[in-house]
């Protein structure tokens, strides 16, 4: 008897891919997730995000640091065909080092944020290329509108709208032919919107005004430097003029380094570049420009500044017509980033004006820049201020950015945010029972596309107090500081002398070539580790006798090394820094 033929199986329904927040209906059996920004909000709640198979993009720092170079490059090189574009667009005459200052940033962050979203799109595809995928996409073409570059950077880039828009003009590009697409002409959220421009109130005008004539000279919102910015300011006006200097420009051809970035990607992202031009950079530009066009400037003289090449639209225009004029600017250190392995925005945009001026280091990833270590004037009134009023231990936590837009090592990678989480859990579960009594959790300060913290720690740990209120003050009087990431917390207490133990899982951050010996030091000193673990039984240990183990002179030496090296500390700091910039 022949045996009947056997039917194949039917296939089976093409699995579900979500390219935005998933809500009730996603099912983590079948359903999947194309990275962790998929559970932006709902991750208490739908069951998927320590479950989910996200994609690893950088298995390795070098091919990390490949990337930050290349894109350093090519967003330079990238400003200099712009500002001929925007100088006709606007019908100026300003020069490149105009444009330079007041592109580079807007360049930078969208250039990362893209770039990151397209490499994360490129390996999920090339890992699910065998399978069959129903993908609903976005494909309309909003006009994506932003403030200014501090406003694309907060919001729109963590709106899940944009985000939705992105991933699916990523996905157009890159997802295998038998996937299939569908179209959806609106997204489910609505969370782009500009929102409108709060009226100033009369107290908030007259505020702006008072910061205004104590701050606005030629040093402006440095760290730590209130009171005396006037008399720097004052100083700066009385120093002699600098040689002027030529505007950077890279030492590459841009179609070369086009050839090296994916293929595709930089007419991609050059498109969706003109896409997301904030309007202090298109509509409102005259108007910005108009003001800082009656300023006064002088040839060869140094303004002092803070991270305003980052966050102050206004000050942006006004420094970029003192460049213009011949100015120079010499930018400051404002938080923990010595150590970091990379600062693919921080070191194009800030690095390469004509000083840098840092809390100890003098140079960053053999990155060609000039570097002046100086005391921190934010640290100058907590050297040795640390004693012990409140026998506690207080773990603090980090931010936890859920869409990846930075390709920096301060940052943990967004697919390997679950296991930064449960590590807090484990490193608590190491502590013996007097220990873990007295700990208290600092959880980051809740903030927009980012991970769970506070809840998702006290809904596993629900007897562990959340230390509320200033940070820094606590850090005084606790007895033992705990910390899972790298940072300006570190720095601060080190320099104050705070009993301090540190774990960084090395999958999670990279820190600079010229670090290793400082943090090879506080290893064998018993302050660094690399497991929560470790750090636990550490903690155990000390917990009976801190101020003896902390006062050894093995931990000290390796403490002053590191506040040497990355958080300089000196009451005379301003004779230190008028006498680095004169010899500038």
């Amino acid at each position: 008897m022949i045996p009947p033929l056997a039917r194949p199986a039917p296939d089976p329904a093409p699995r579900r891919l979500w390219l935005h927040r998933v809500d009730e209906t996603f099912d983590p059996t079948r359903d999947i997730a194309i990275d962790i920004w998929c559970f932006e909000g709902v991750d208490m709640t739908i069951d998927g995000v320590e479950t989910q198979p996200f994609v690893s993009v950088y298995e390795s720092t070098e091919s990390m640091r490949r990337d930050s170079d290349l894109l350093r490059t090519y967003g330079g090189l990238l400003v200099e065909r712009l500002a001929t574009d925007f100088e006709r667009r606007h019908g100026t005459d300003y020069g490149y080092a105009f444009w330079r200052i007041l592109l580079i940033h807007w360049v930078m962050i969208s250039l990362t944020a893209v770039f990151n979203r397209y490499r994360r799109v490129a390996a999920f595809a090339n890992q699910h290329h065998d399978e069959k995928l129903r993908v609903p996409i976005f494909t309309d073409a909003p006009e994506w509108q932003s403030r200014d570059t501090l406003d694309l950077e907060s919001r729109l880039f963590n709106a899940q709208a944009f985000n939705f828009w992105l991933t699916s003009r990523i996905l157009r590009d890159l997802a295998p032919d038998h996937w299939v697409l569908e179209p959806r002409d609106r997204a489910p959220f609505d969370d782009a919107t500009r929102p409108p421009v709060p009226a100033a109130a009369f107290a908030g005008r007259m505020r702006g005004r008072m910061q205004r004539l104590l701050h606005d000279g030629r040093c402006r919102q440095v760290k730590g430097i209130r009171l005396t910015s006037p008399l720097l300011s004052l100083f700066l006006s009385l120093l002699p003029a600098k040689p002027t200097l030529p505007a950077h420009r890279a030492d590459a051809r841009i179609e070369d380094i086009k050839a090296a970035l994916p293929r595709g990607f930089p007419l991609l992202f050059e498109n969706i570049l003109m896409r997301i031009v904030p309007d202090s950079l298109g509509a409102d530009f005259h108007r910005n420009d108009a003001v800082a066009r009656t300023r006064r400037y002088r040839k060869g003289k140094c303004r002092l500044i803070g991270p305003l090449l980052h966050y102050n639209e206004e000050d942006r225009f006004l420094l970029a017509h003192a460049v213009r004029h011949g100015e120079h600017l010499v930018c400051t250190q404002h938080g923990g980033s010595g150590y970091q392995g990379m600062l693919t925005n921080a070191a194009e945009t800030e690095f390469r004006q004509f000083a840098y001026l840092t809390w100890g280091y003098d140079s960053w990833n053999g990155y060609a820049c000039r570097m002046v270590p100086v005391p921190s004037p934010d640290y100058a009134g907590i050297a040795d201020r640390h004693r012990e009023r409140a026998p506690r231990l207080i773990l603090v936590g980090n931010v936890m950015r859920l869409f990846g837009h930075r390709l920096e090592t301060v940052c943990t990678p967004p697919e390997r945010l679950p296991v930064y989480r449960r590590e807090k859990l484990r490193f608590l579960a190491g502590l013996d029972g007097p220990v873990r009594a007295r700990a208290r959790y600092r959880p980051t300060p809740e903030s927009r596309g980012g991970l769970s913290d506070a809840a998702y720690v006290t809904g596993r740990v629900p007897d562990l107090p959340i230390l509320e209120g200033p940070l820094h003050p606590r850090l005084l009087d606790c007895r033992l500081l705990v910390l899972d990431h790298p940072g300006s917390t570190l720095s601060f207490a080190l320099a104050a002398n705070v009993p301090t133990i540190v774990y960084l899982n090395p999958r999670l951050f990279d820190l600079a070539p010229e670090a290793a010996p400082v943090f090879a030091a506080m290893r064998d000193a018993g302050i660094f580790f690399e497991t929560p673990e470790a750090a636990a039984a550490q903690a155990n240990a000390v917990w009976n006798g801190v101020a003896d183990w902390w006062r050894g002179a093995e931990v000290q030496l390796a403490r002053r090394d590191f506040v040497h090296r990355y958080a300089r500390t000196d009451r005379l700091w301003l004779l230190r820094w008028a006498t680095a910039l004169w010899r500038l």
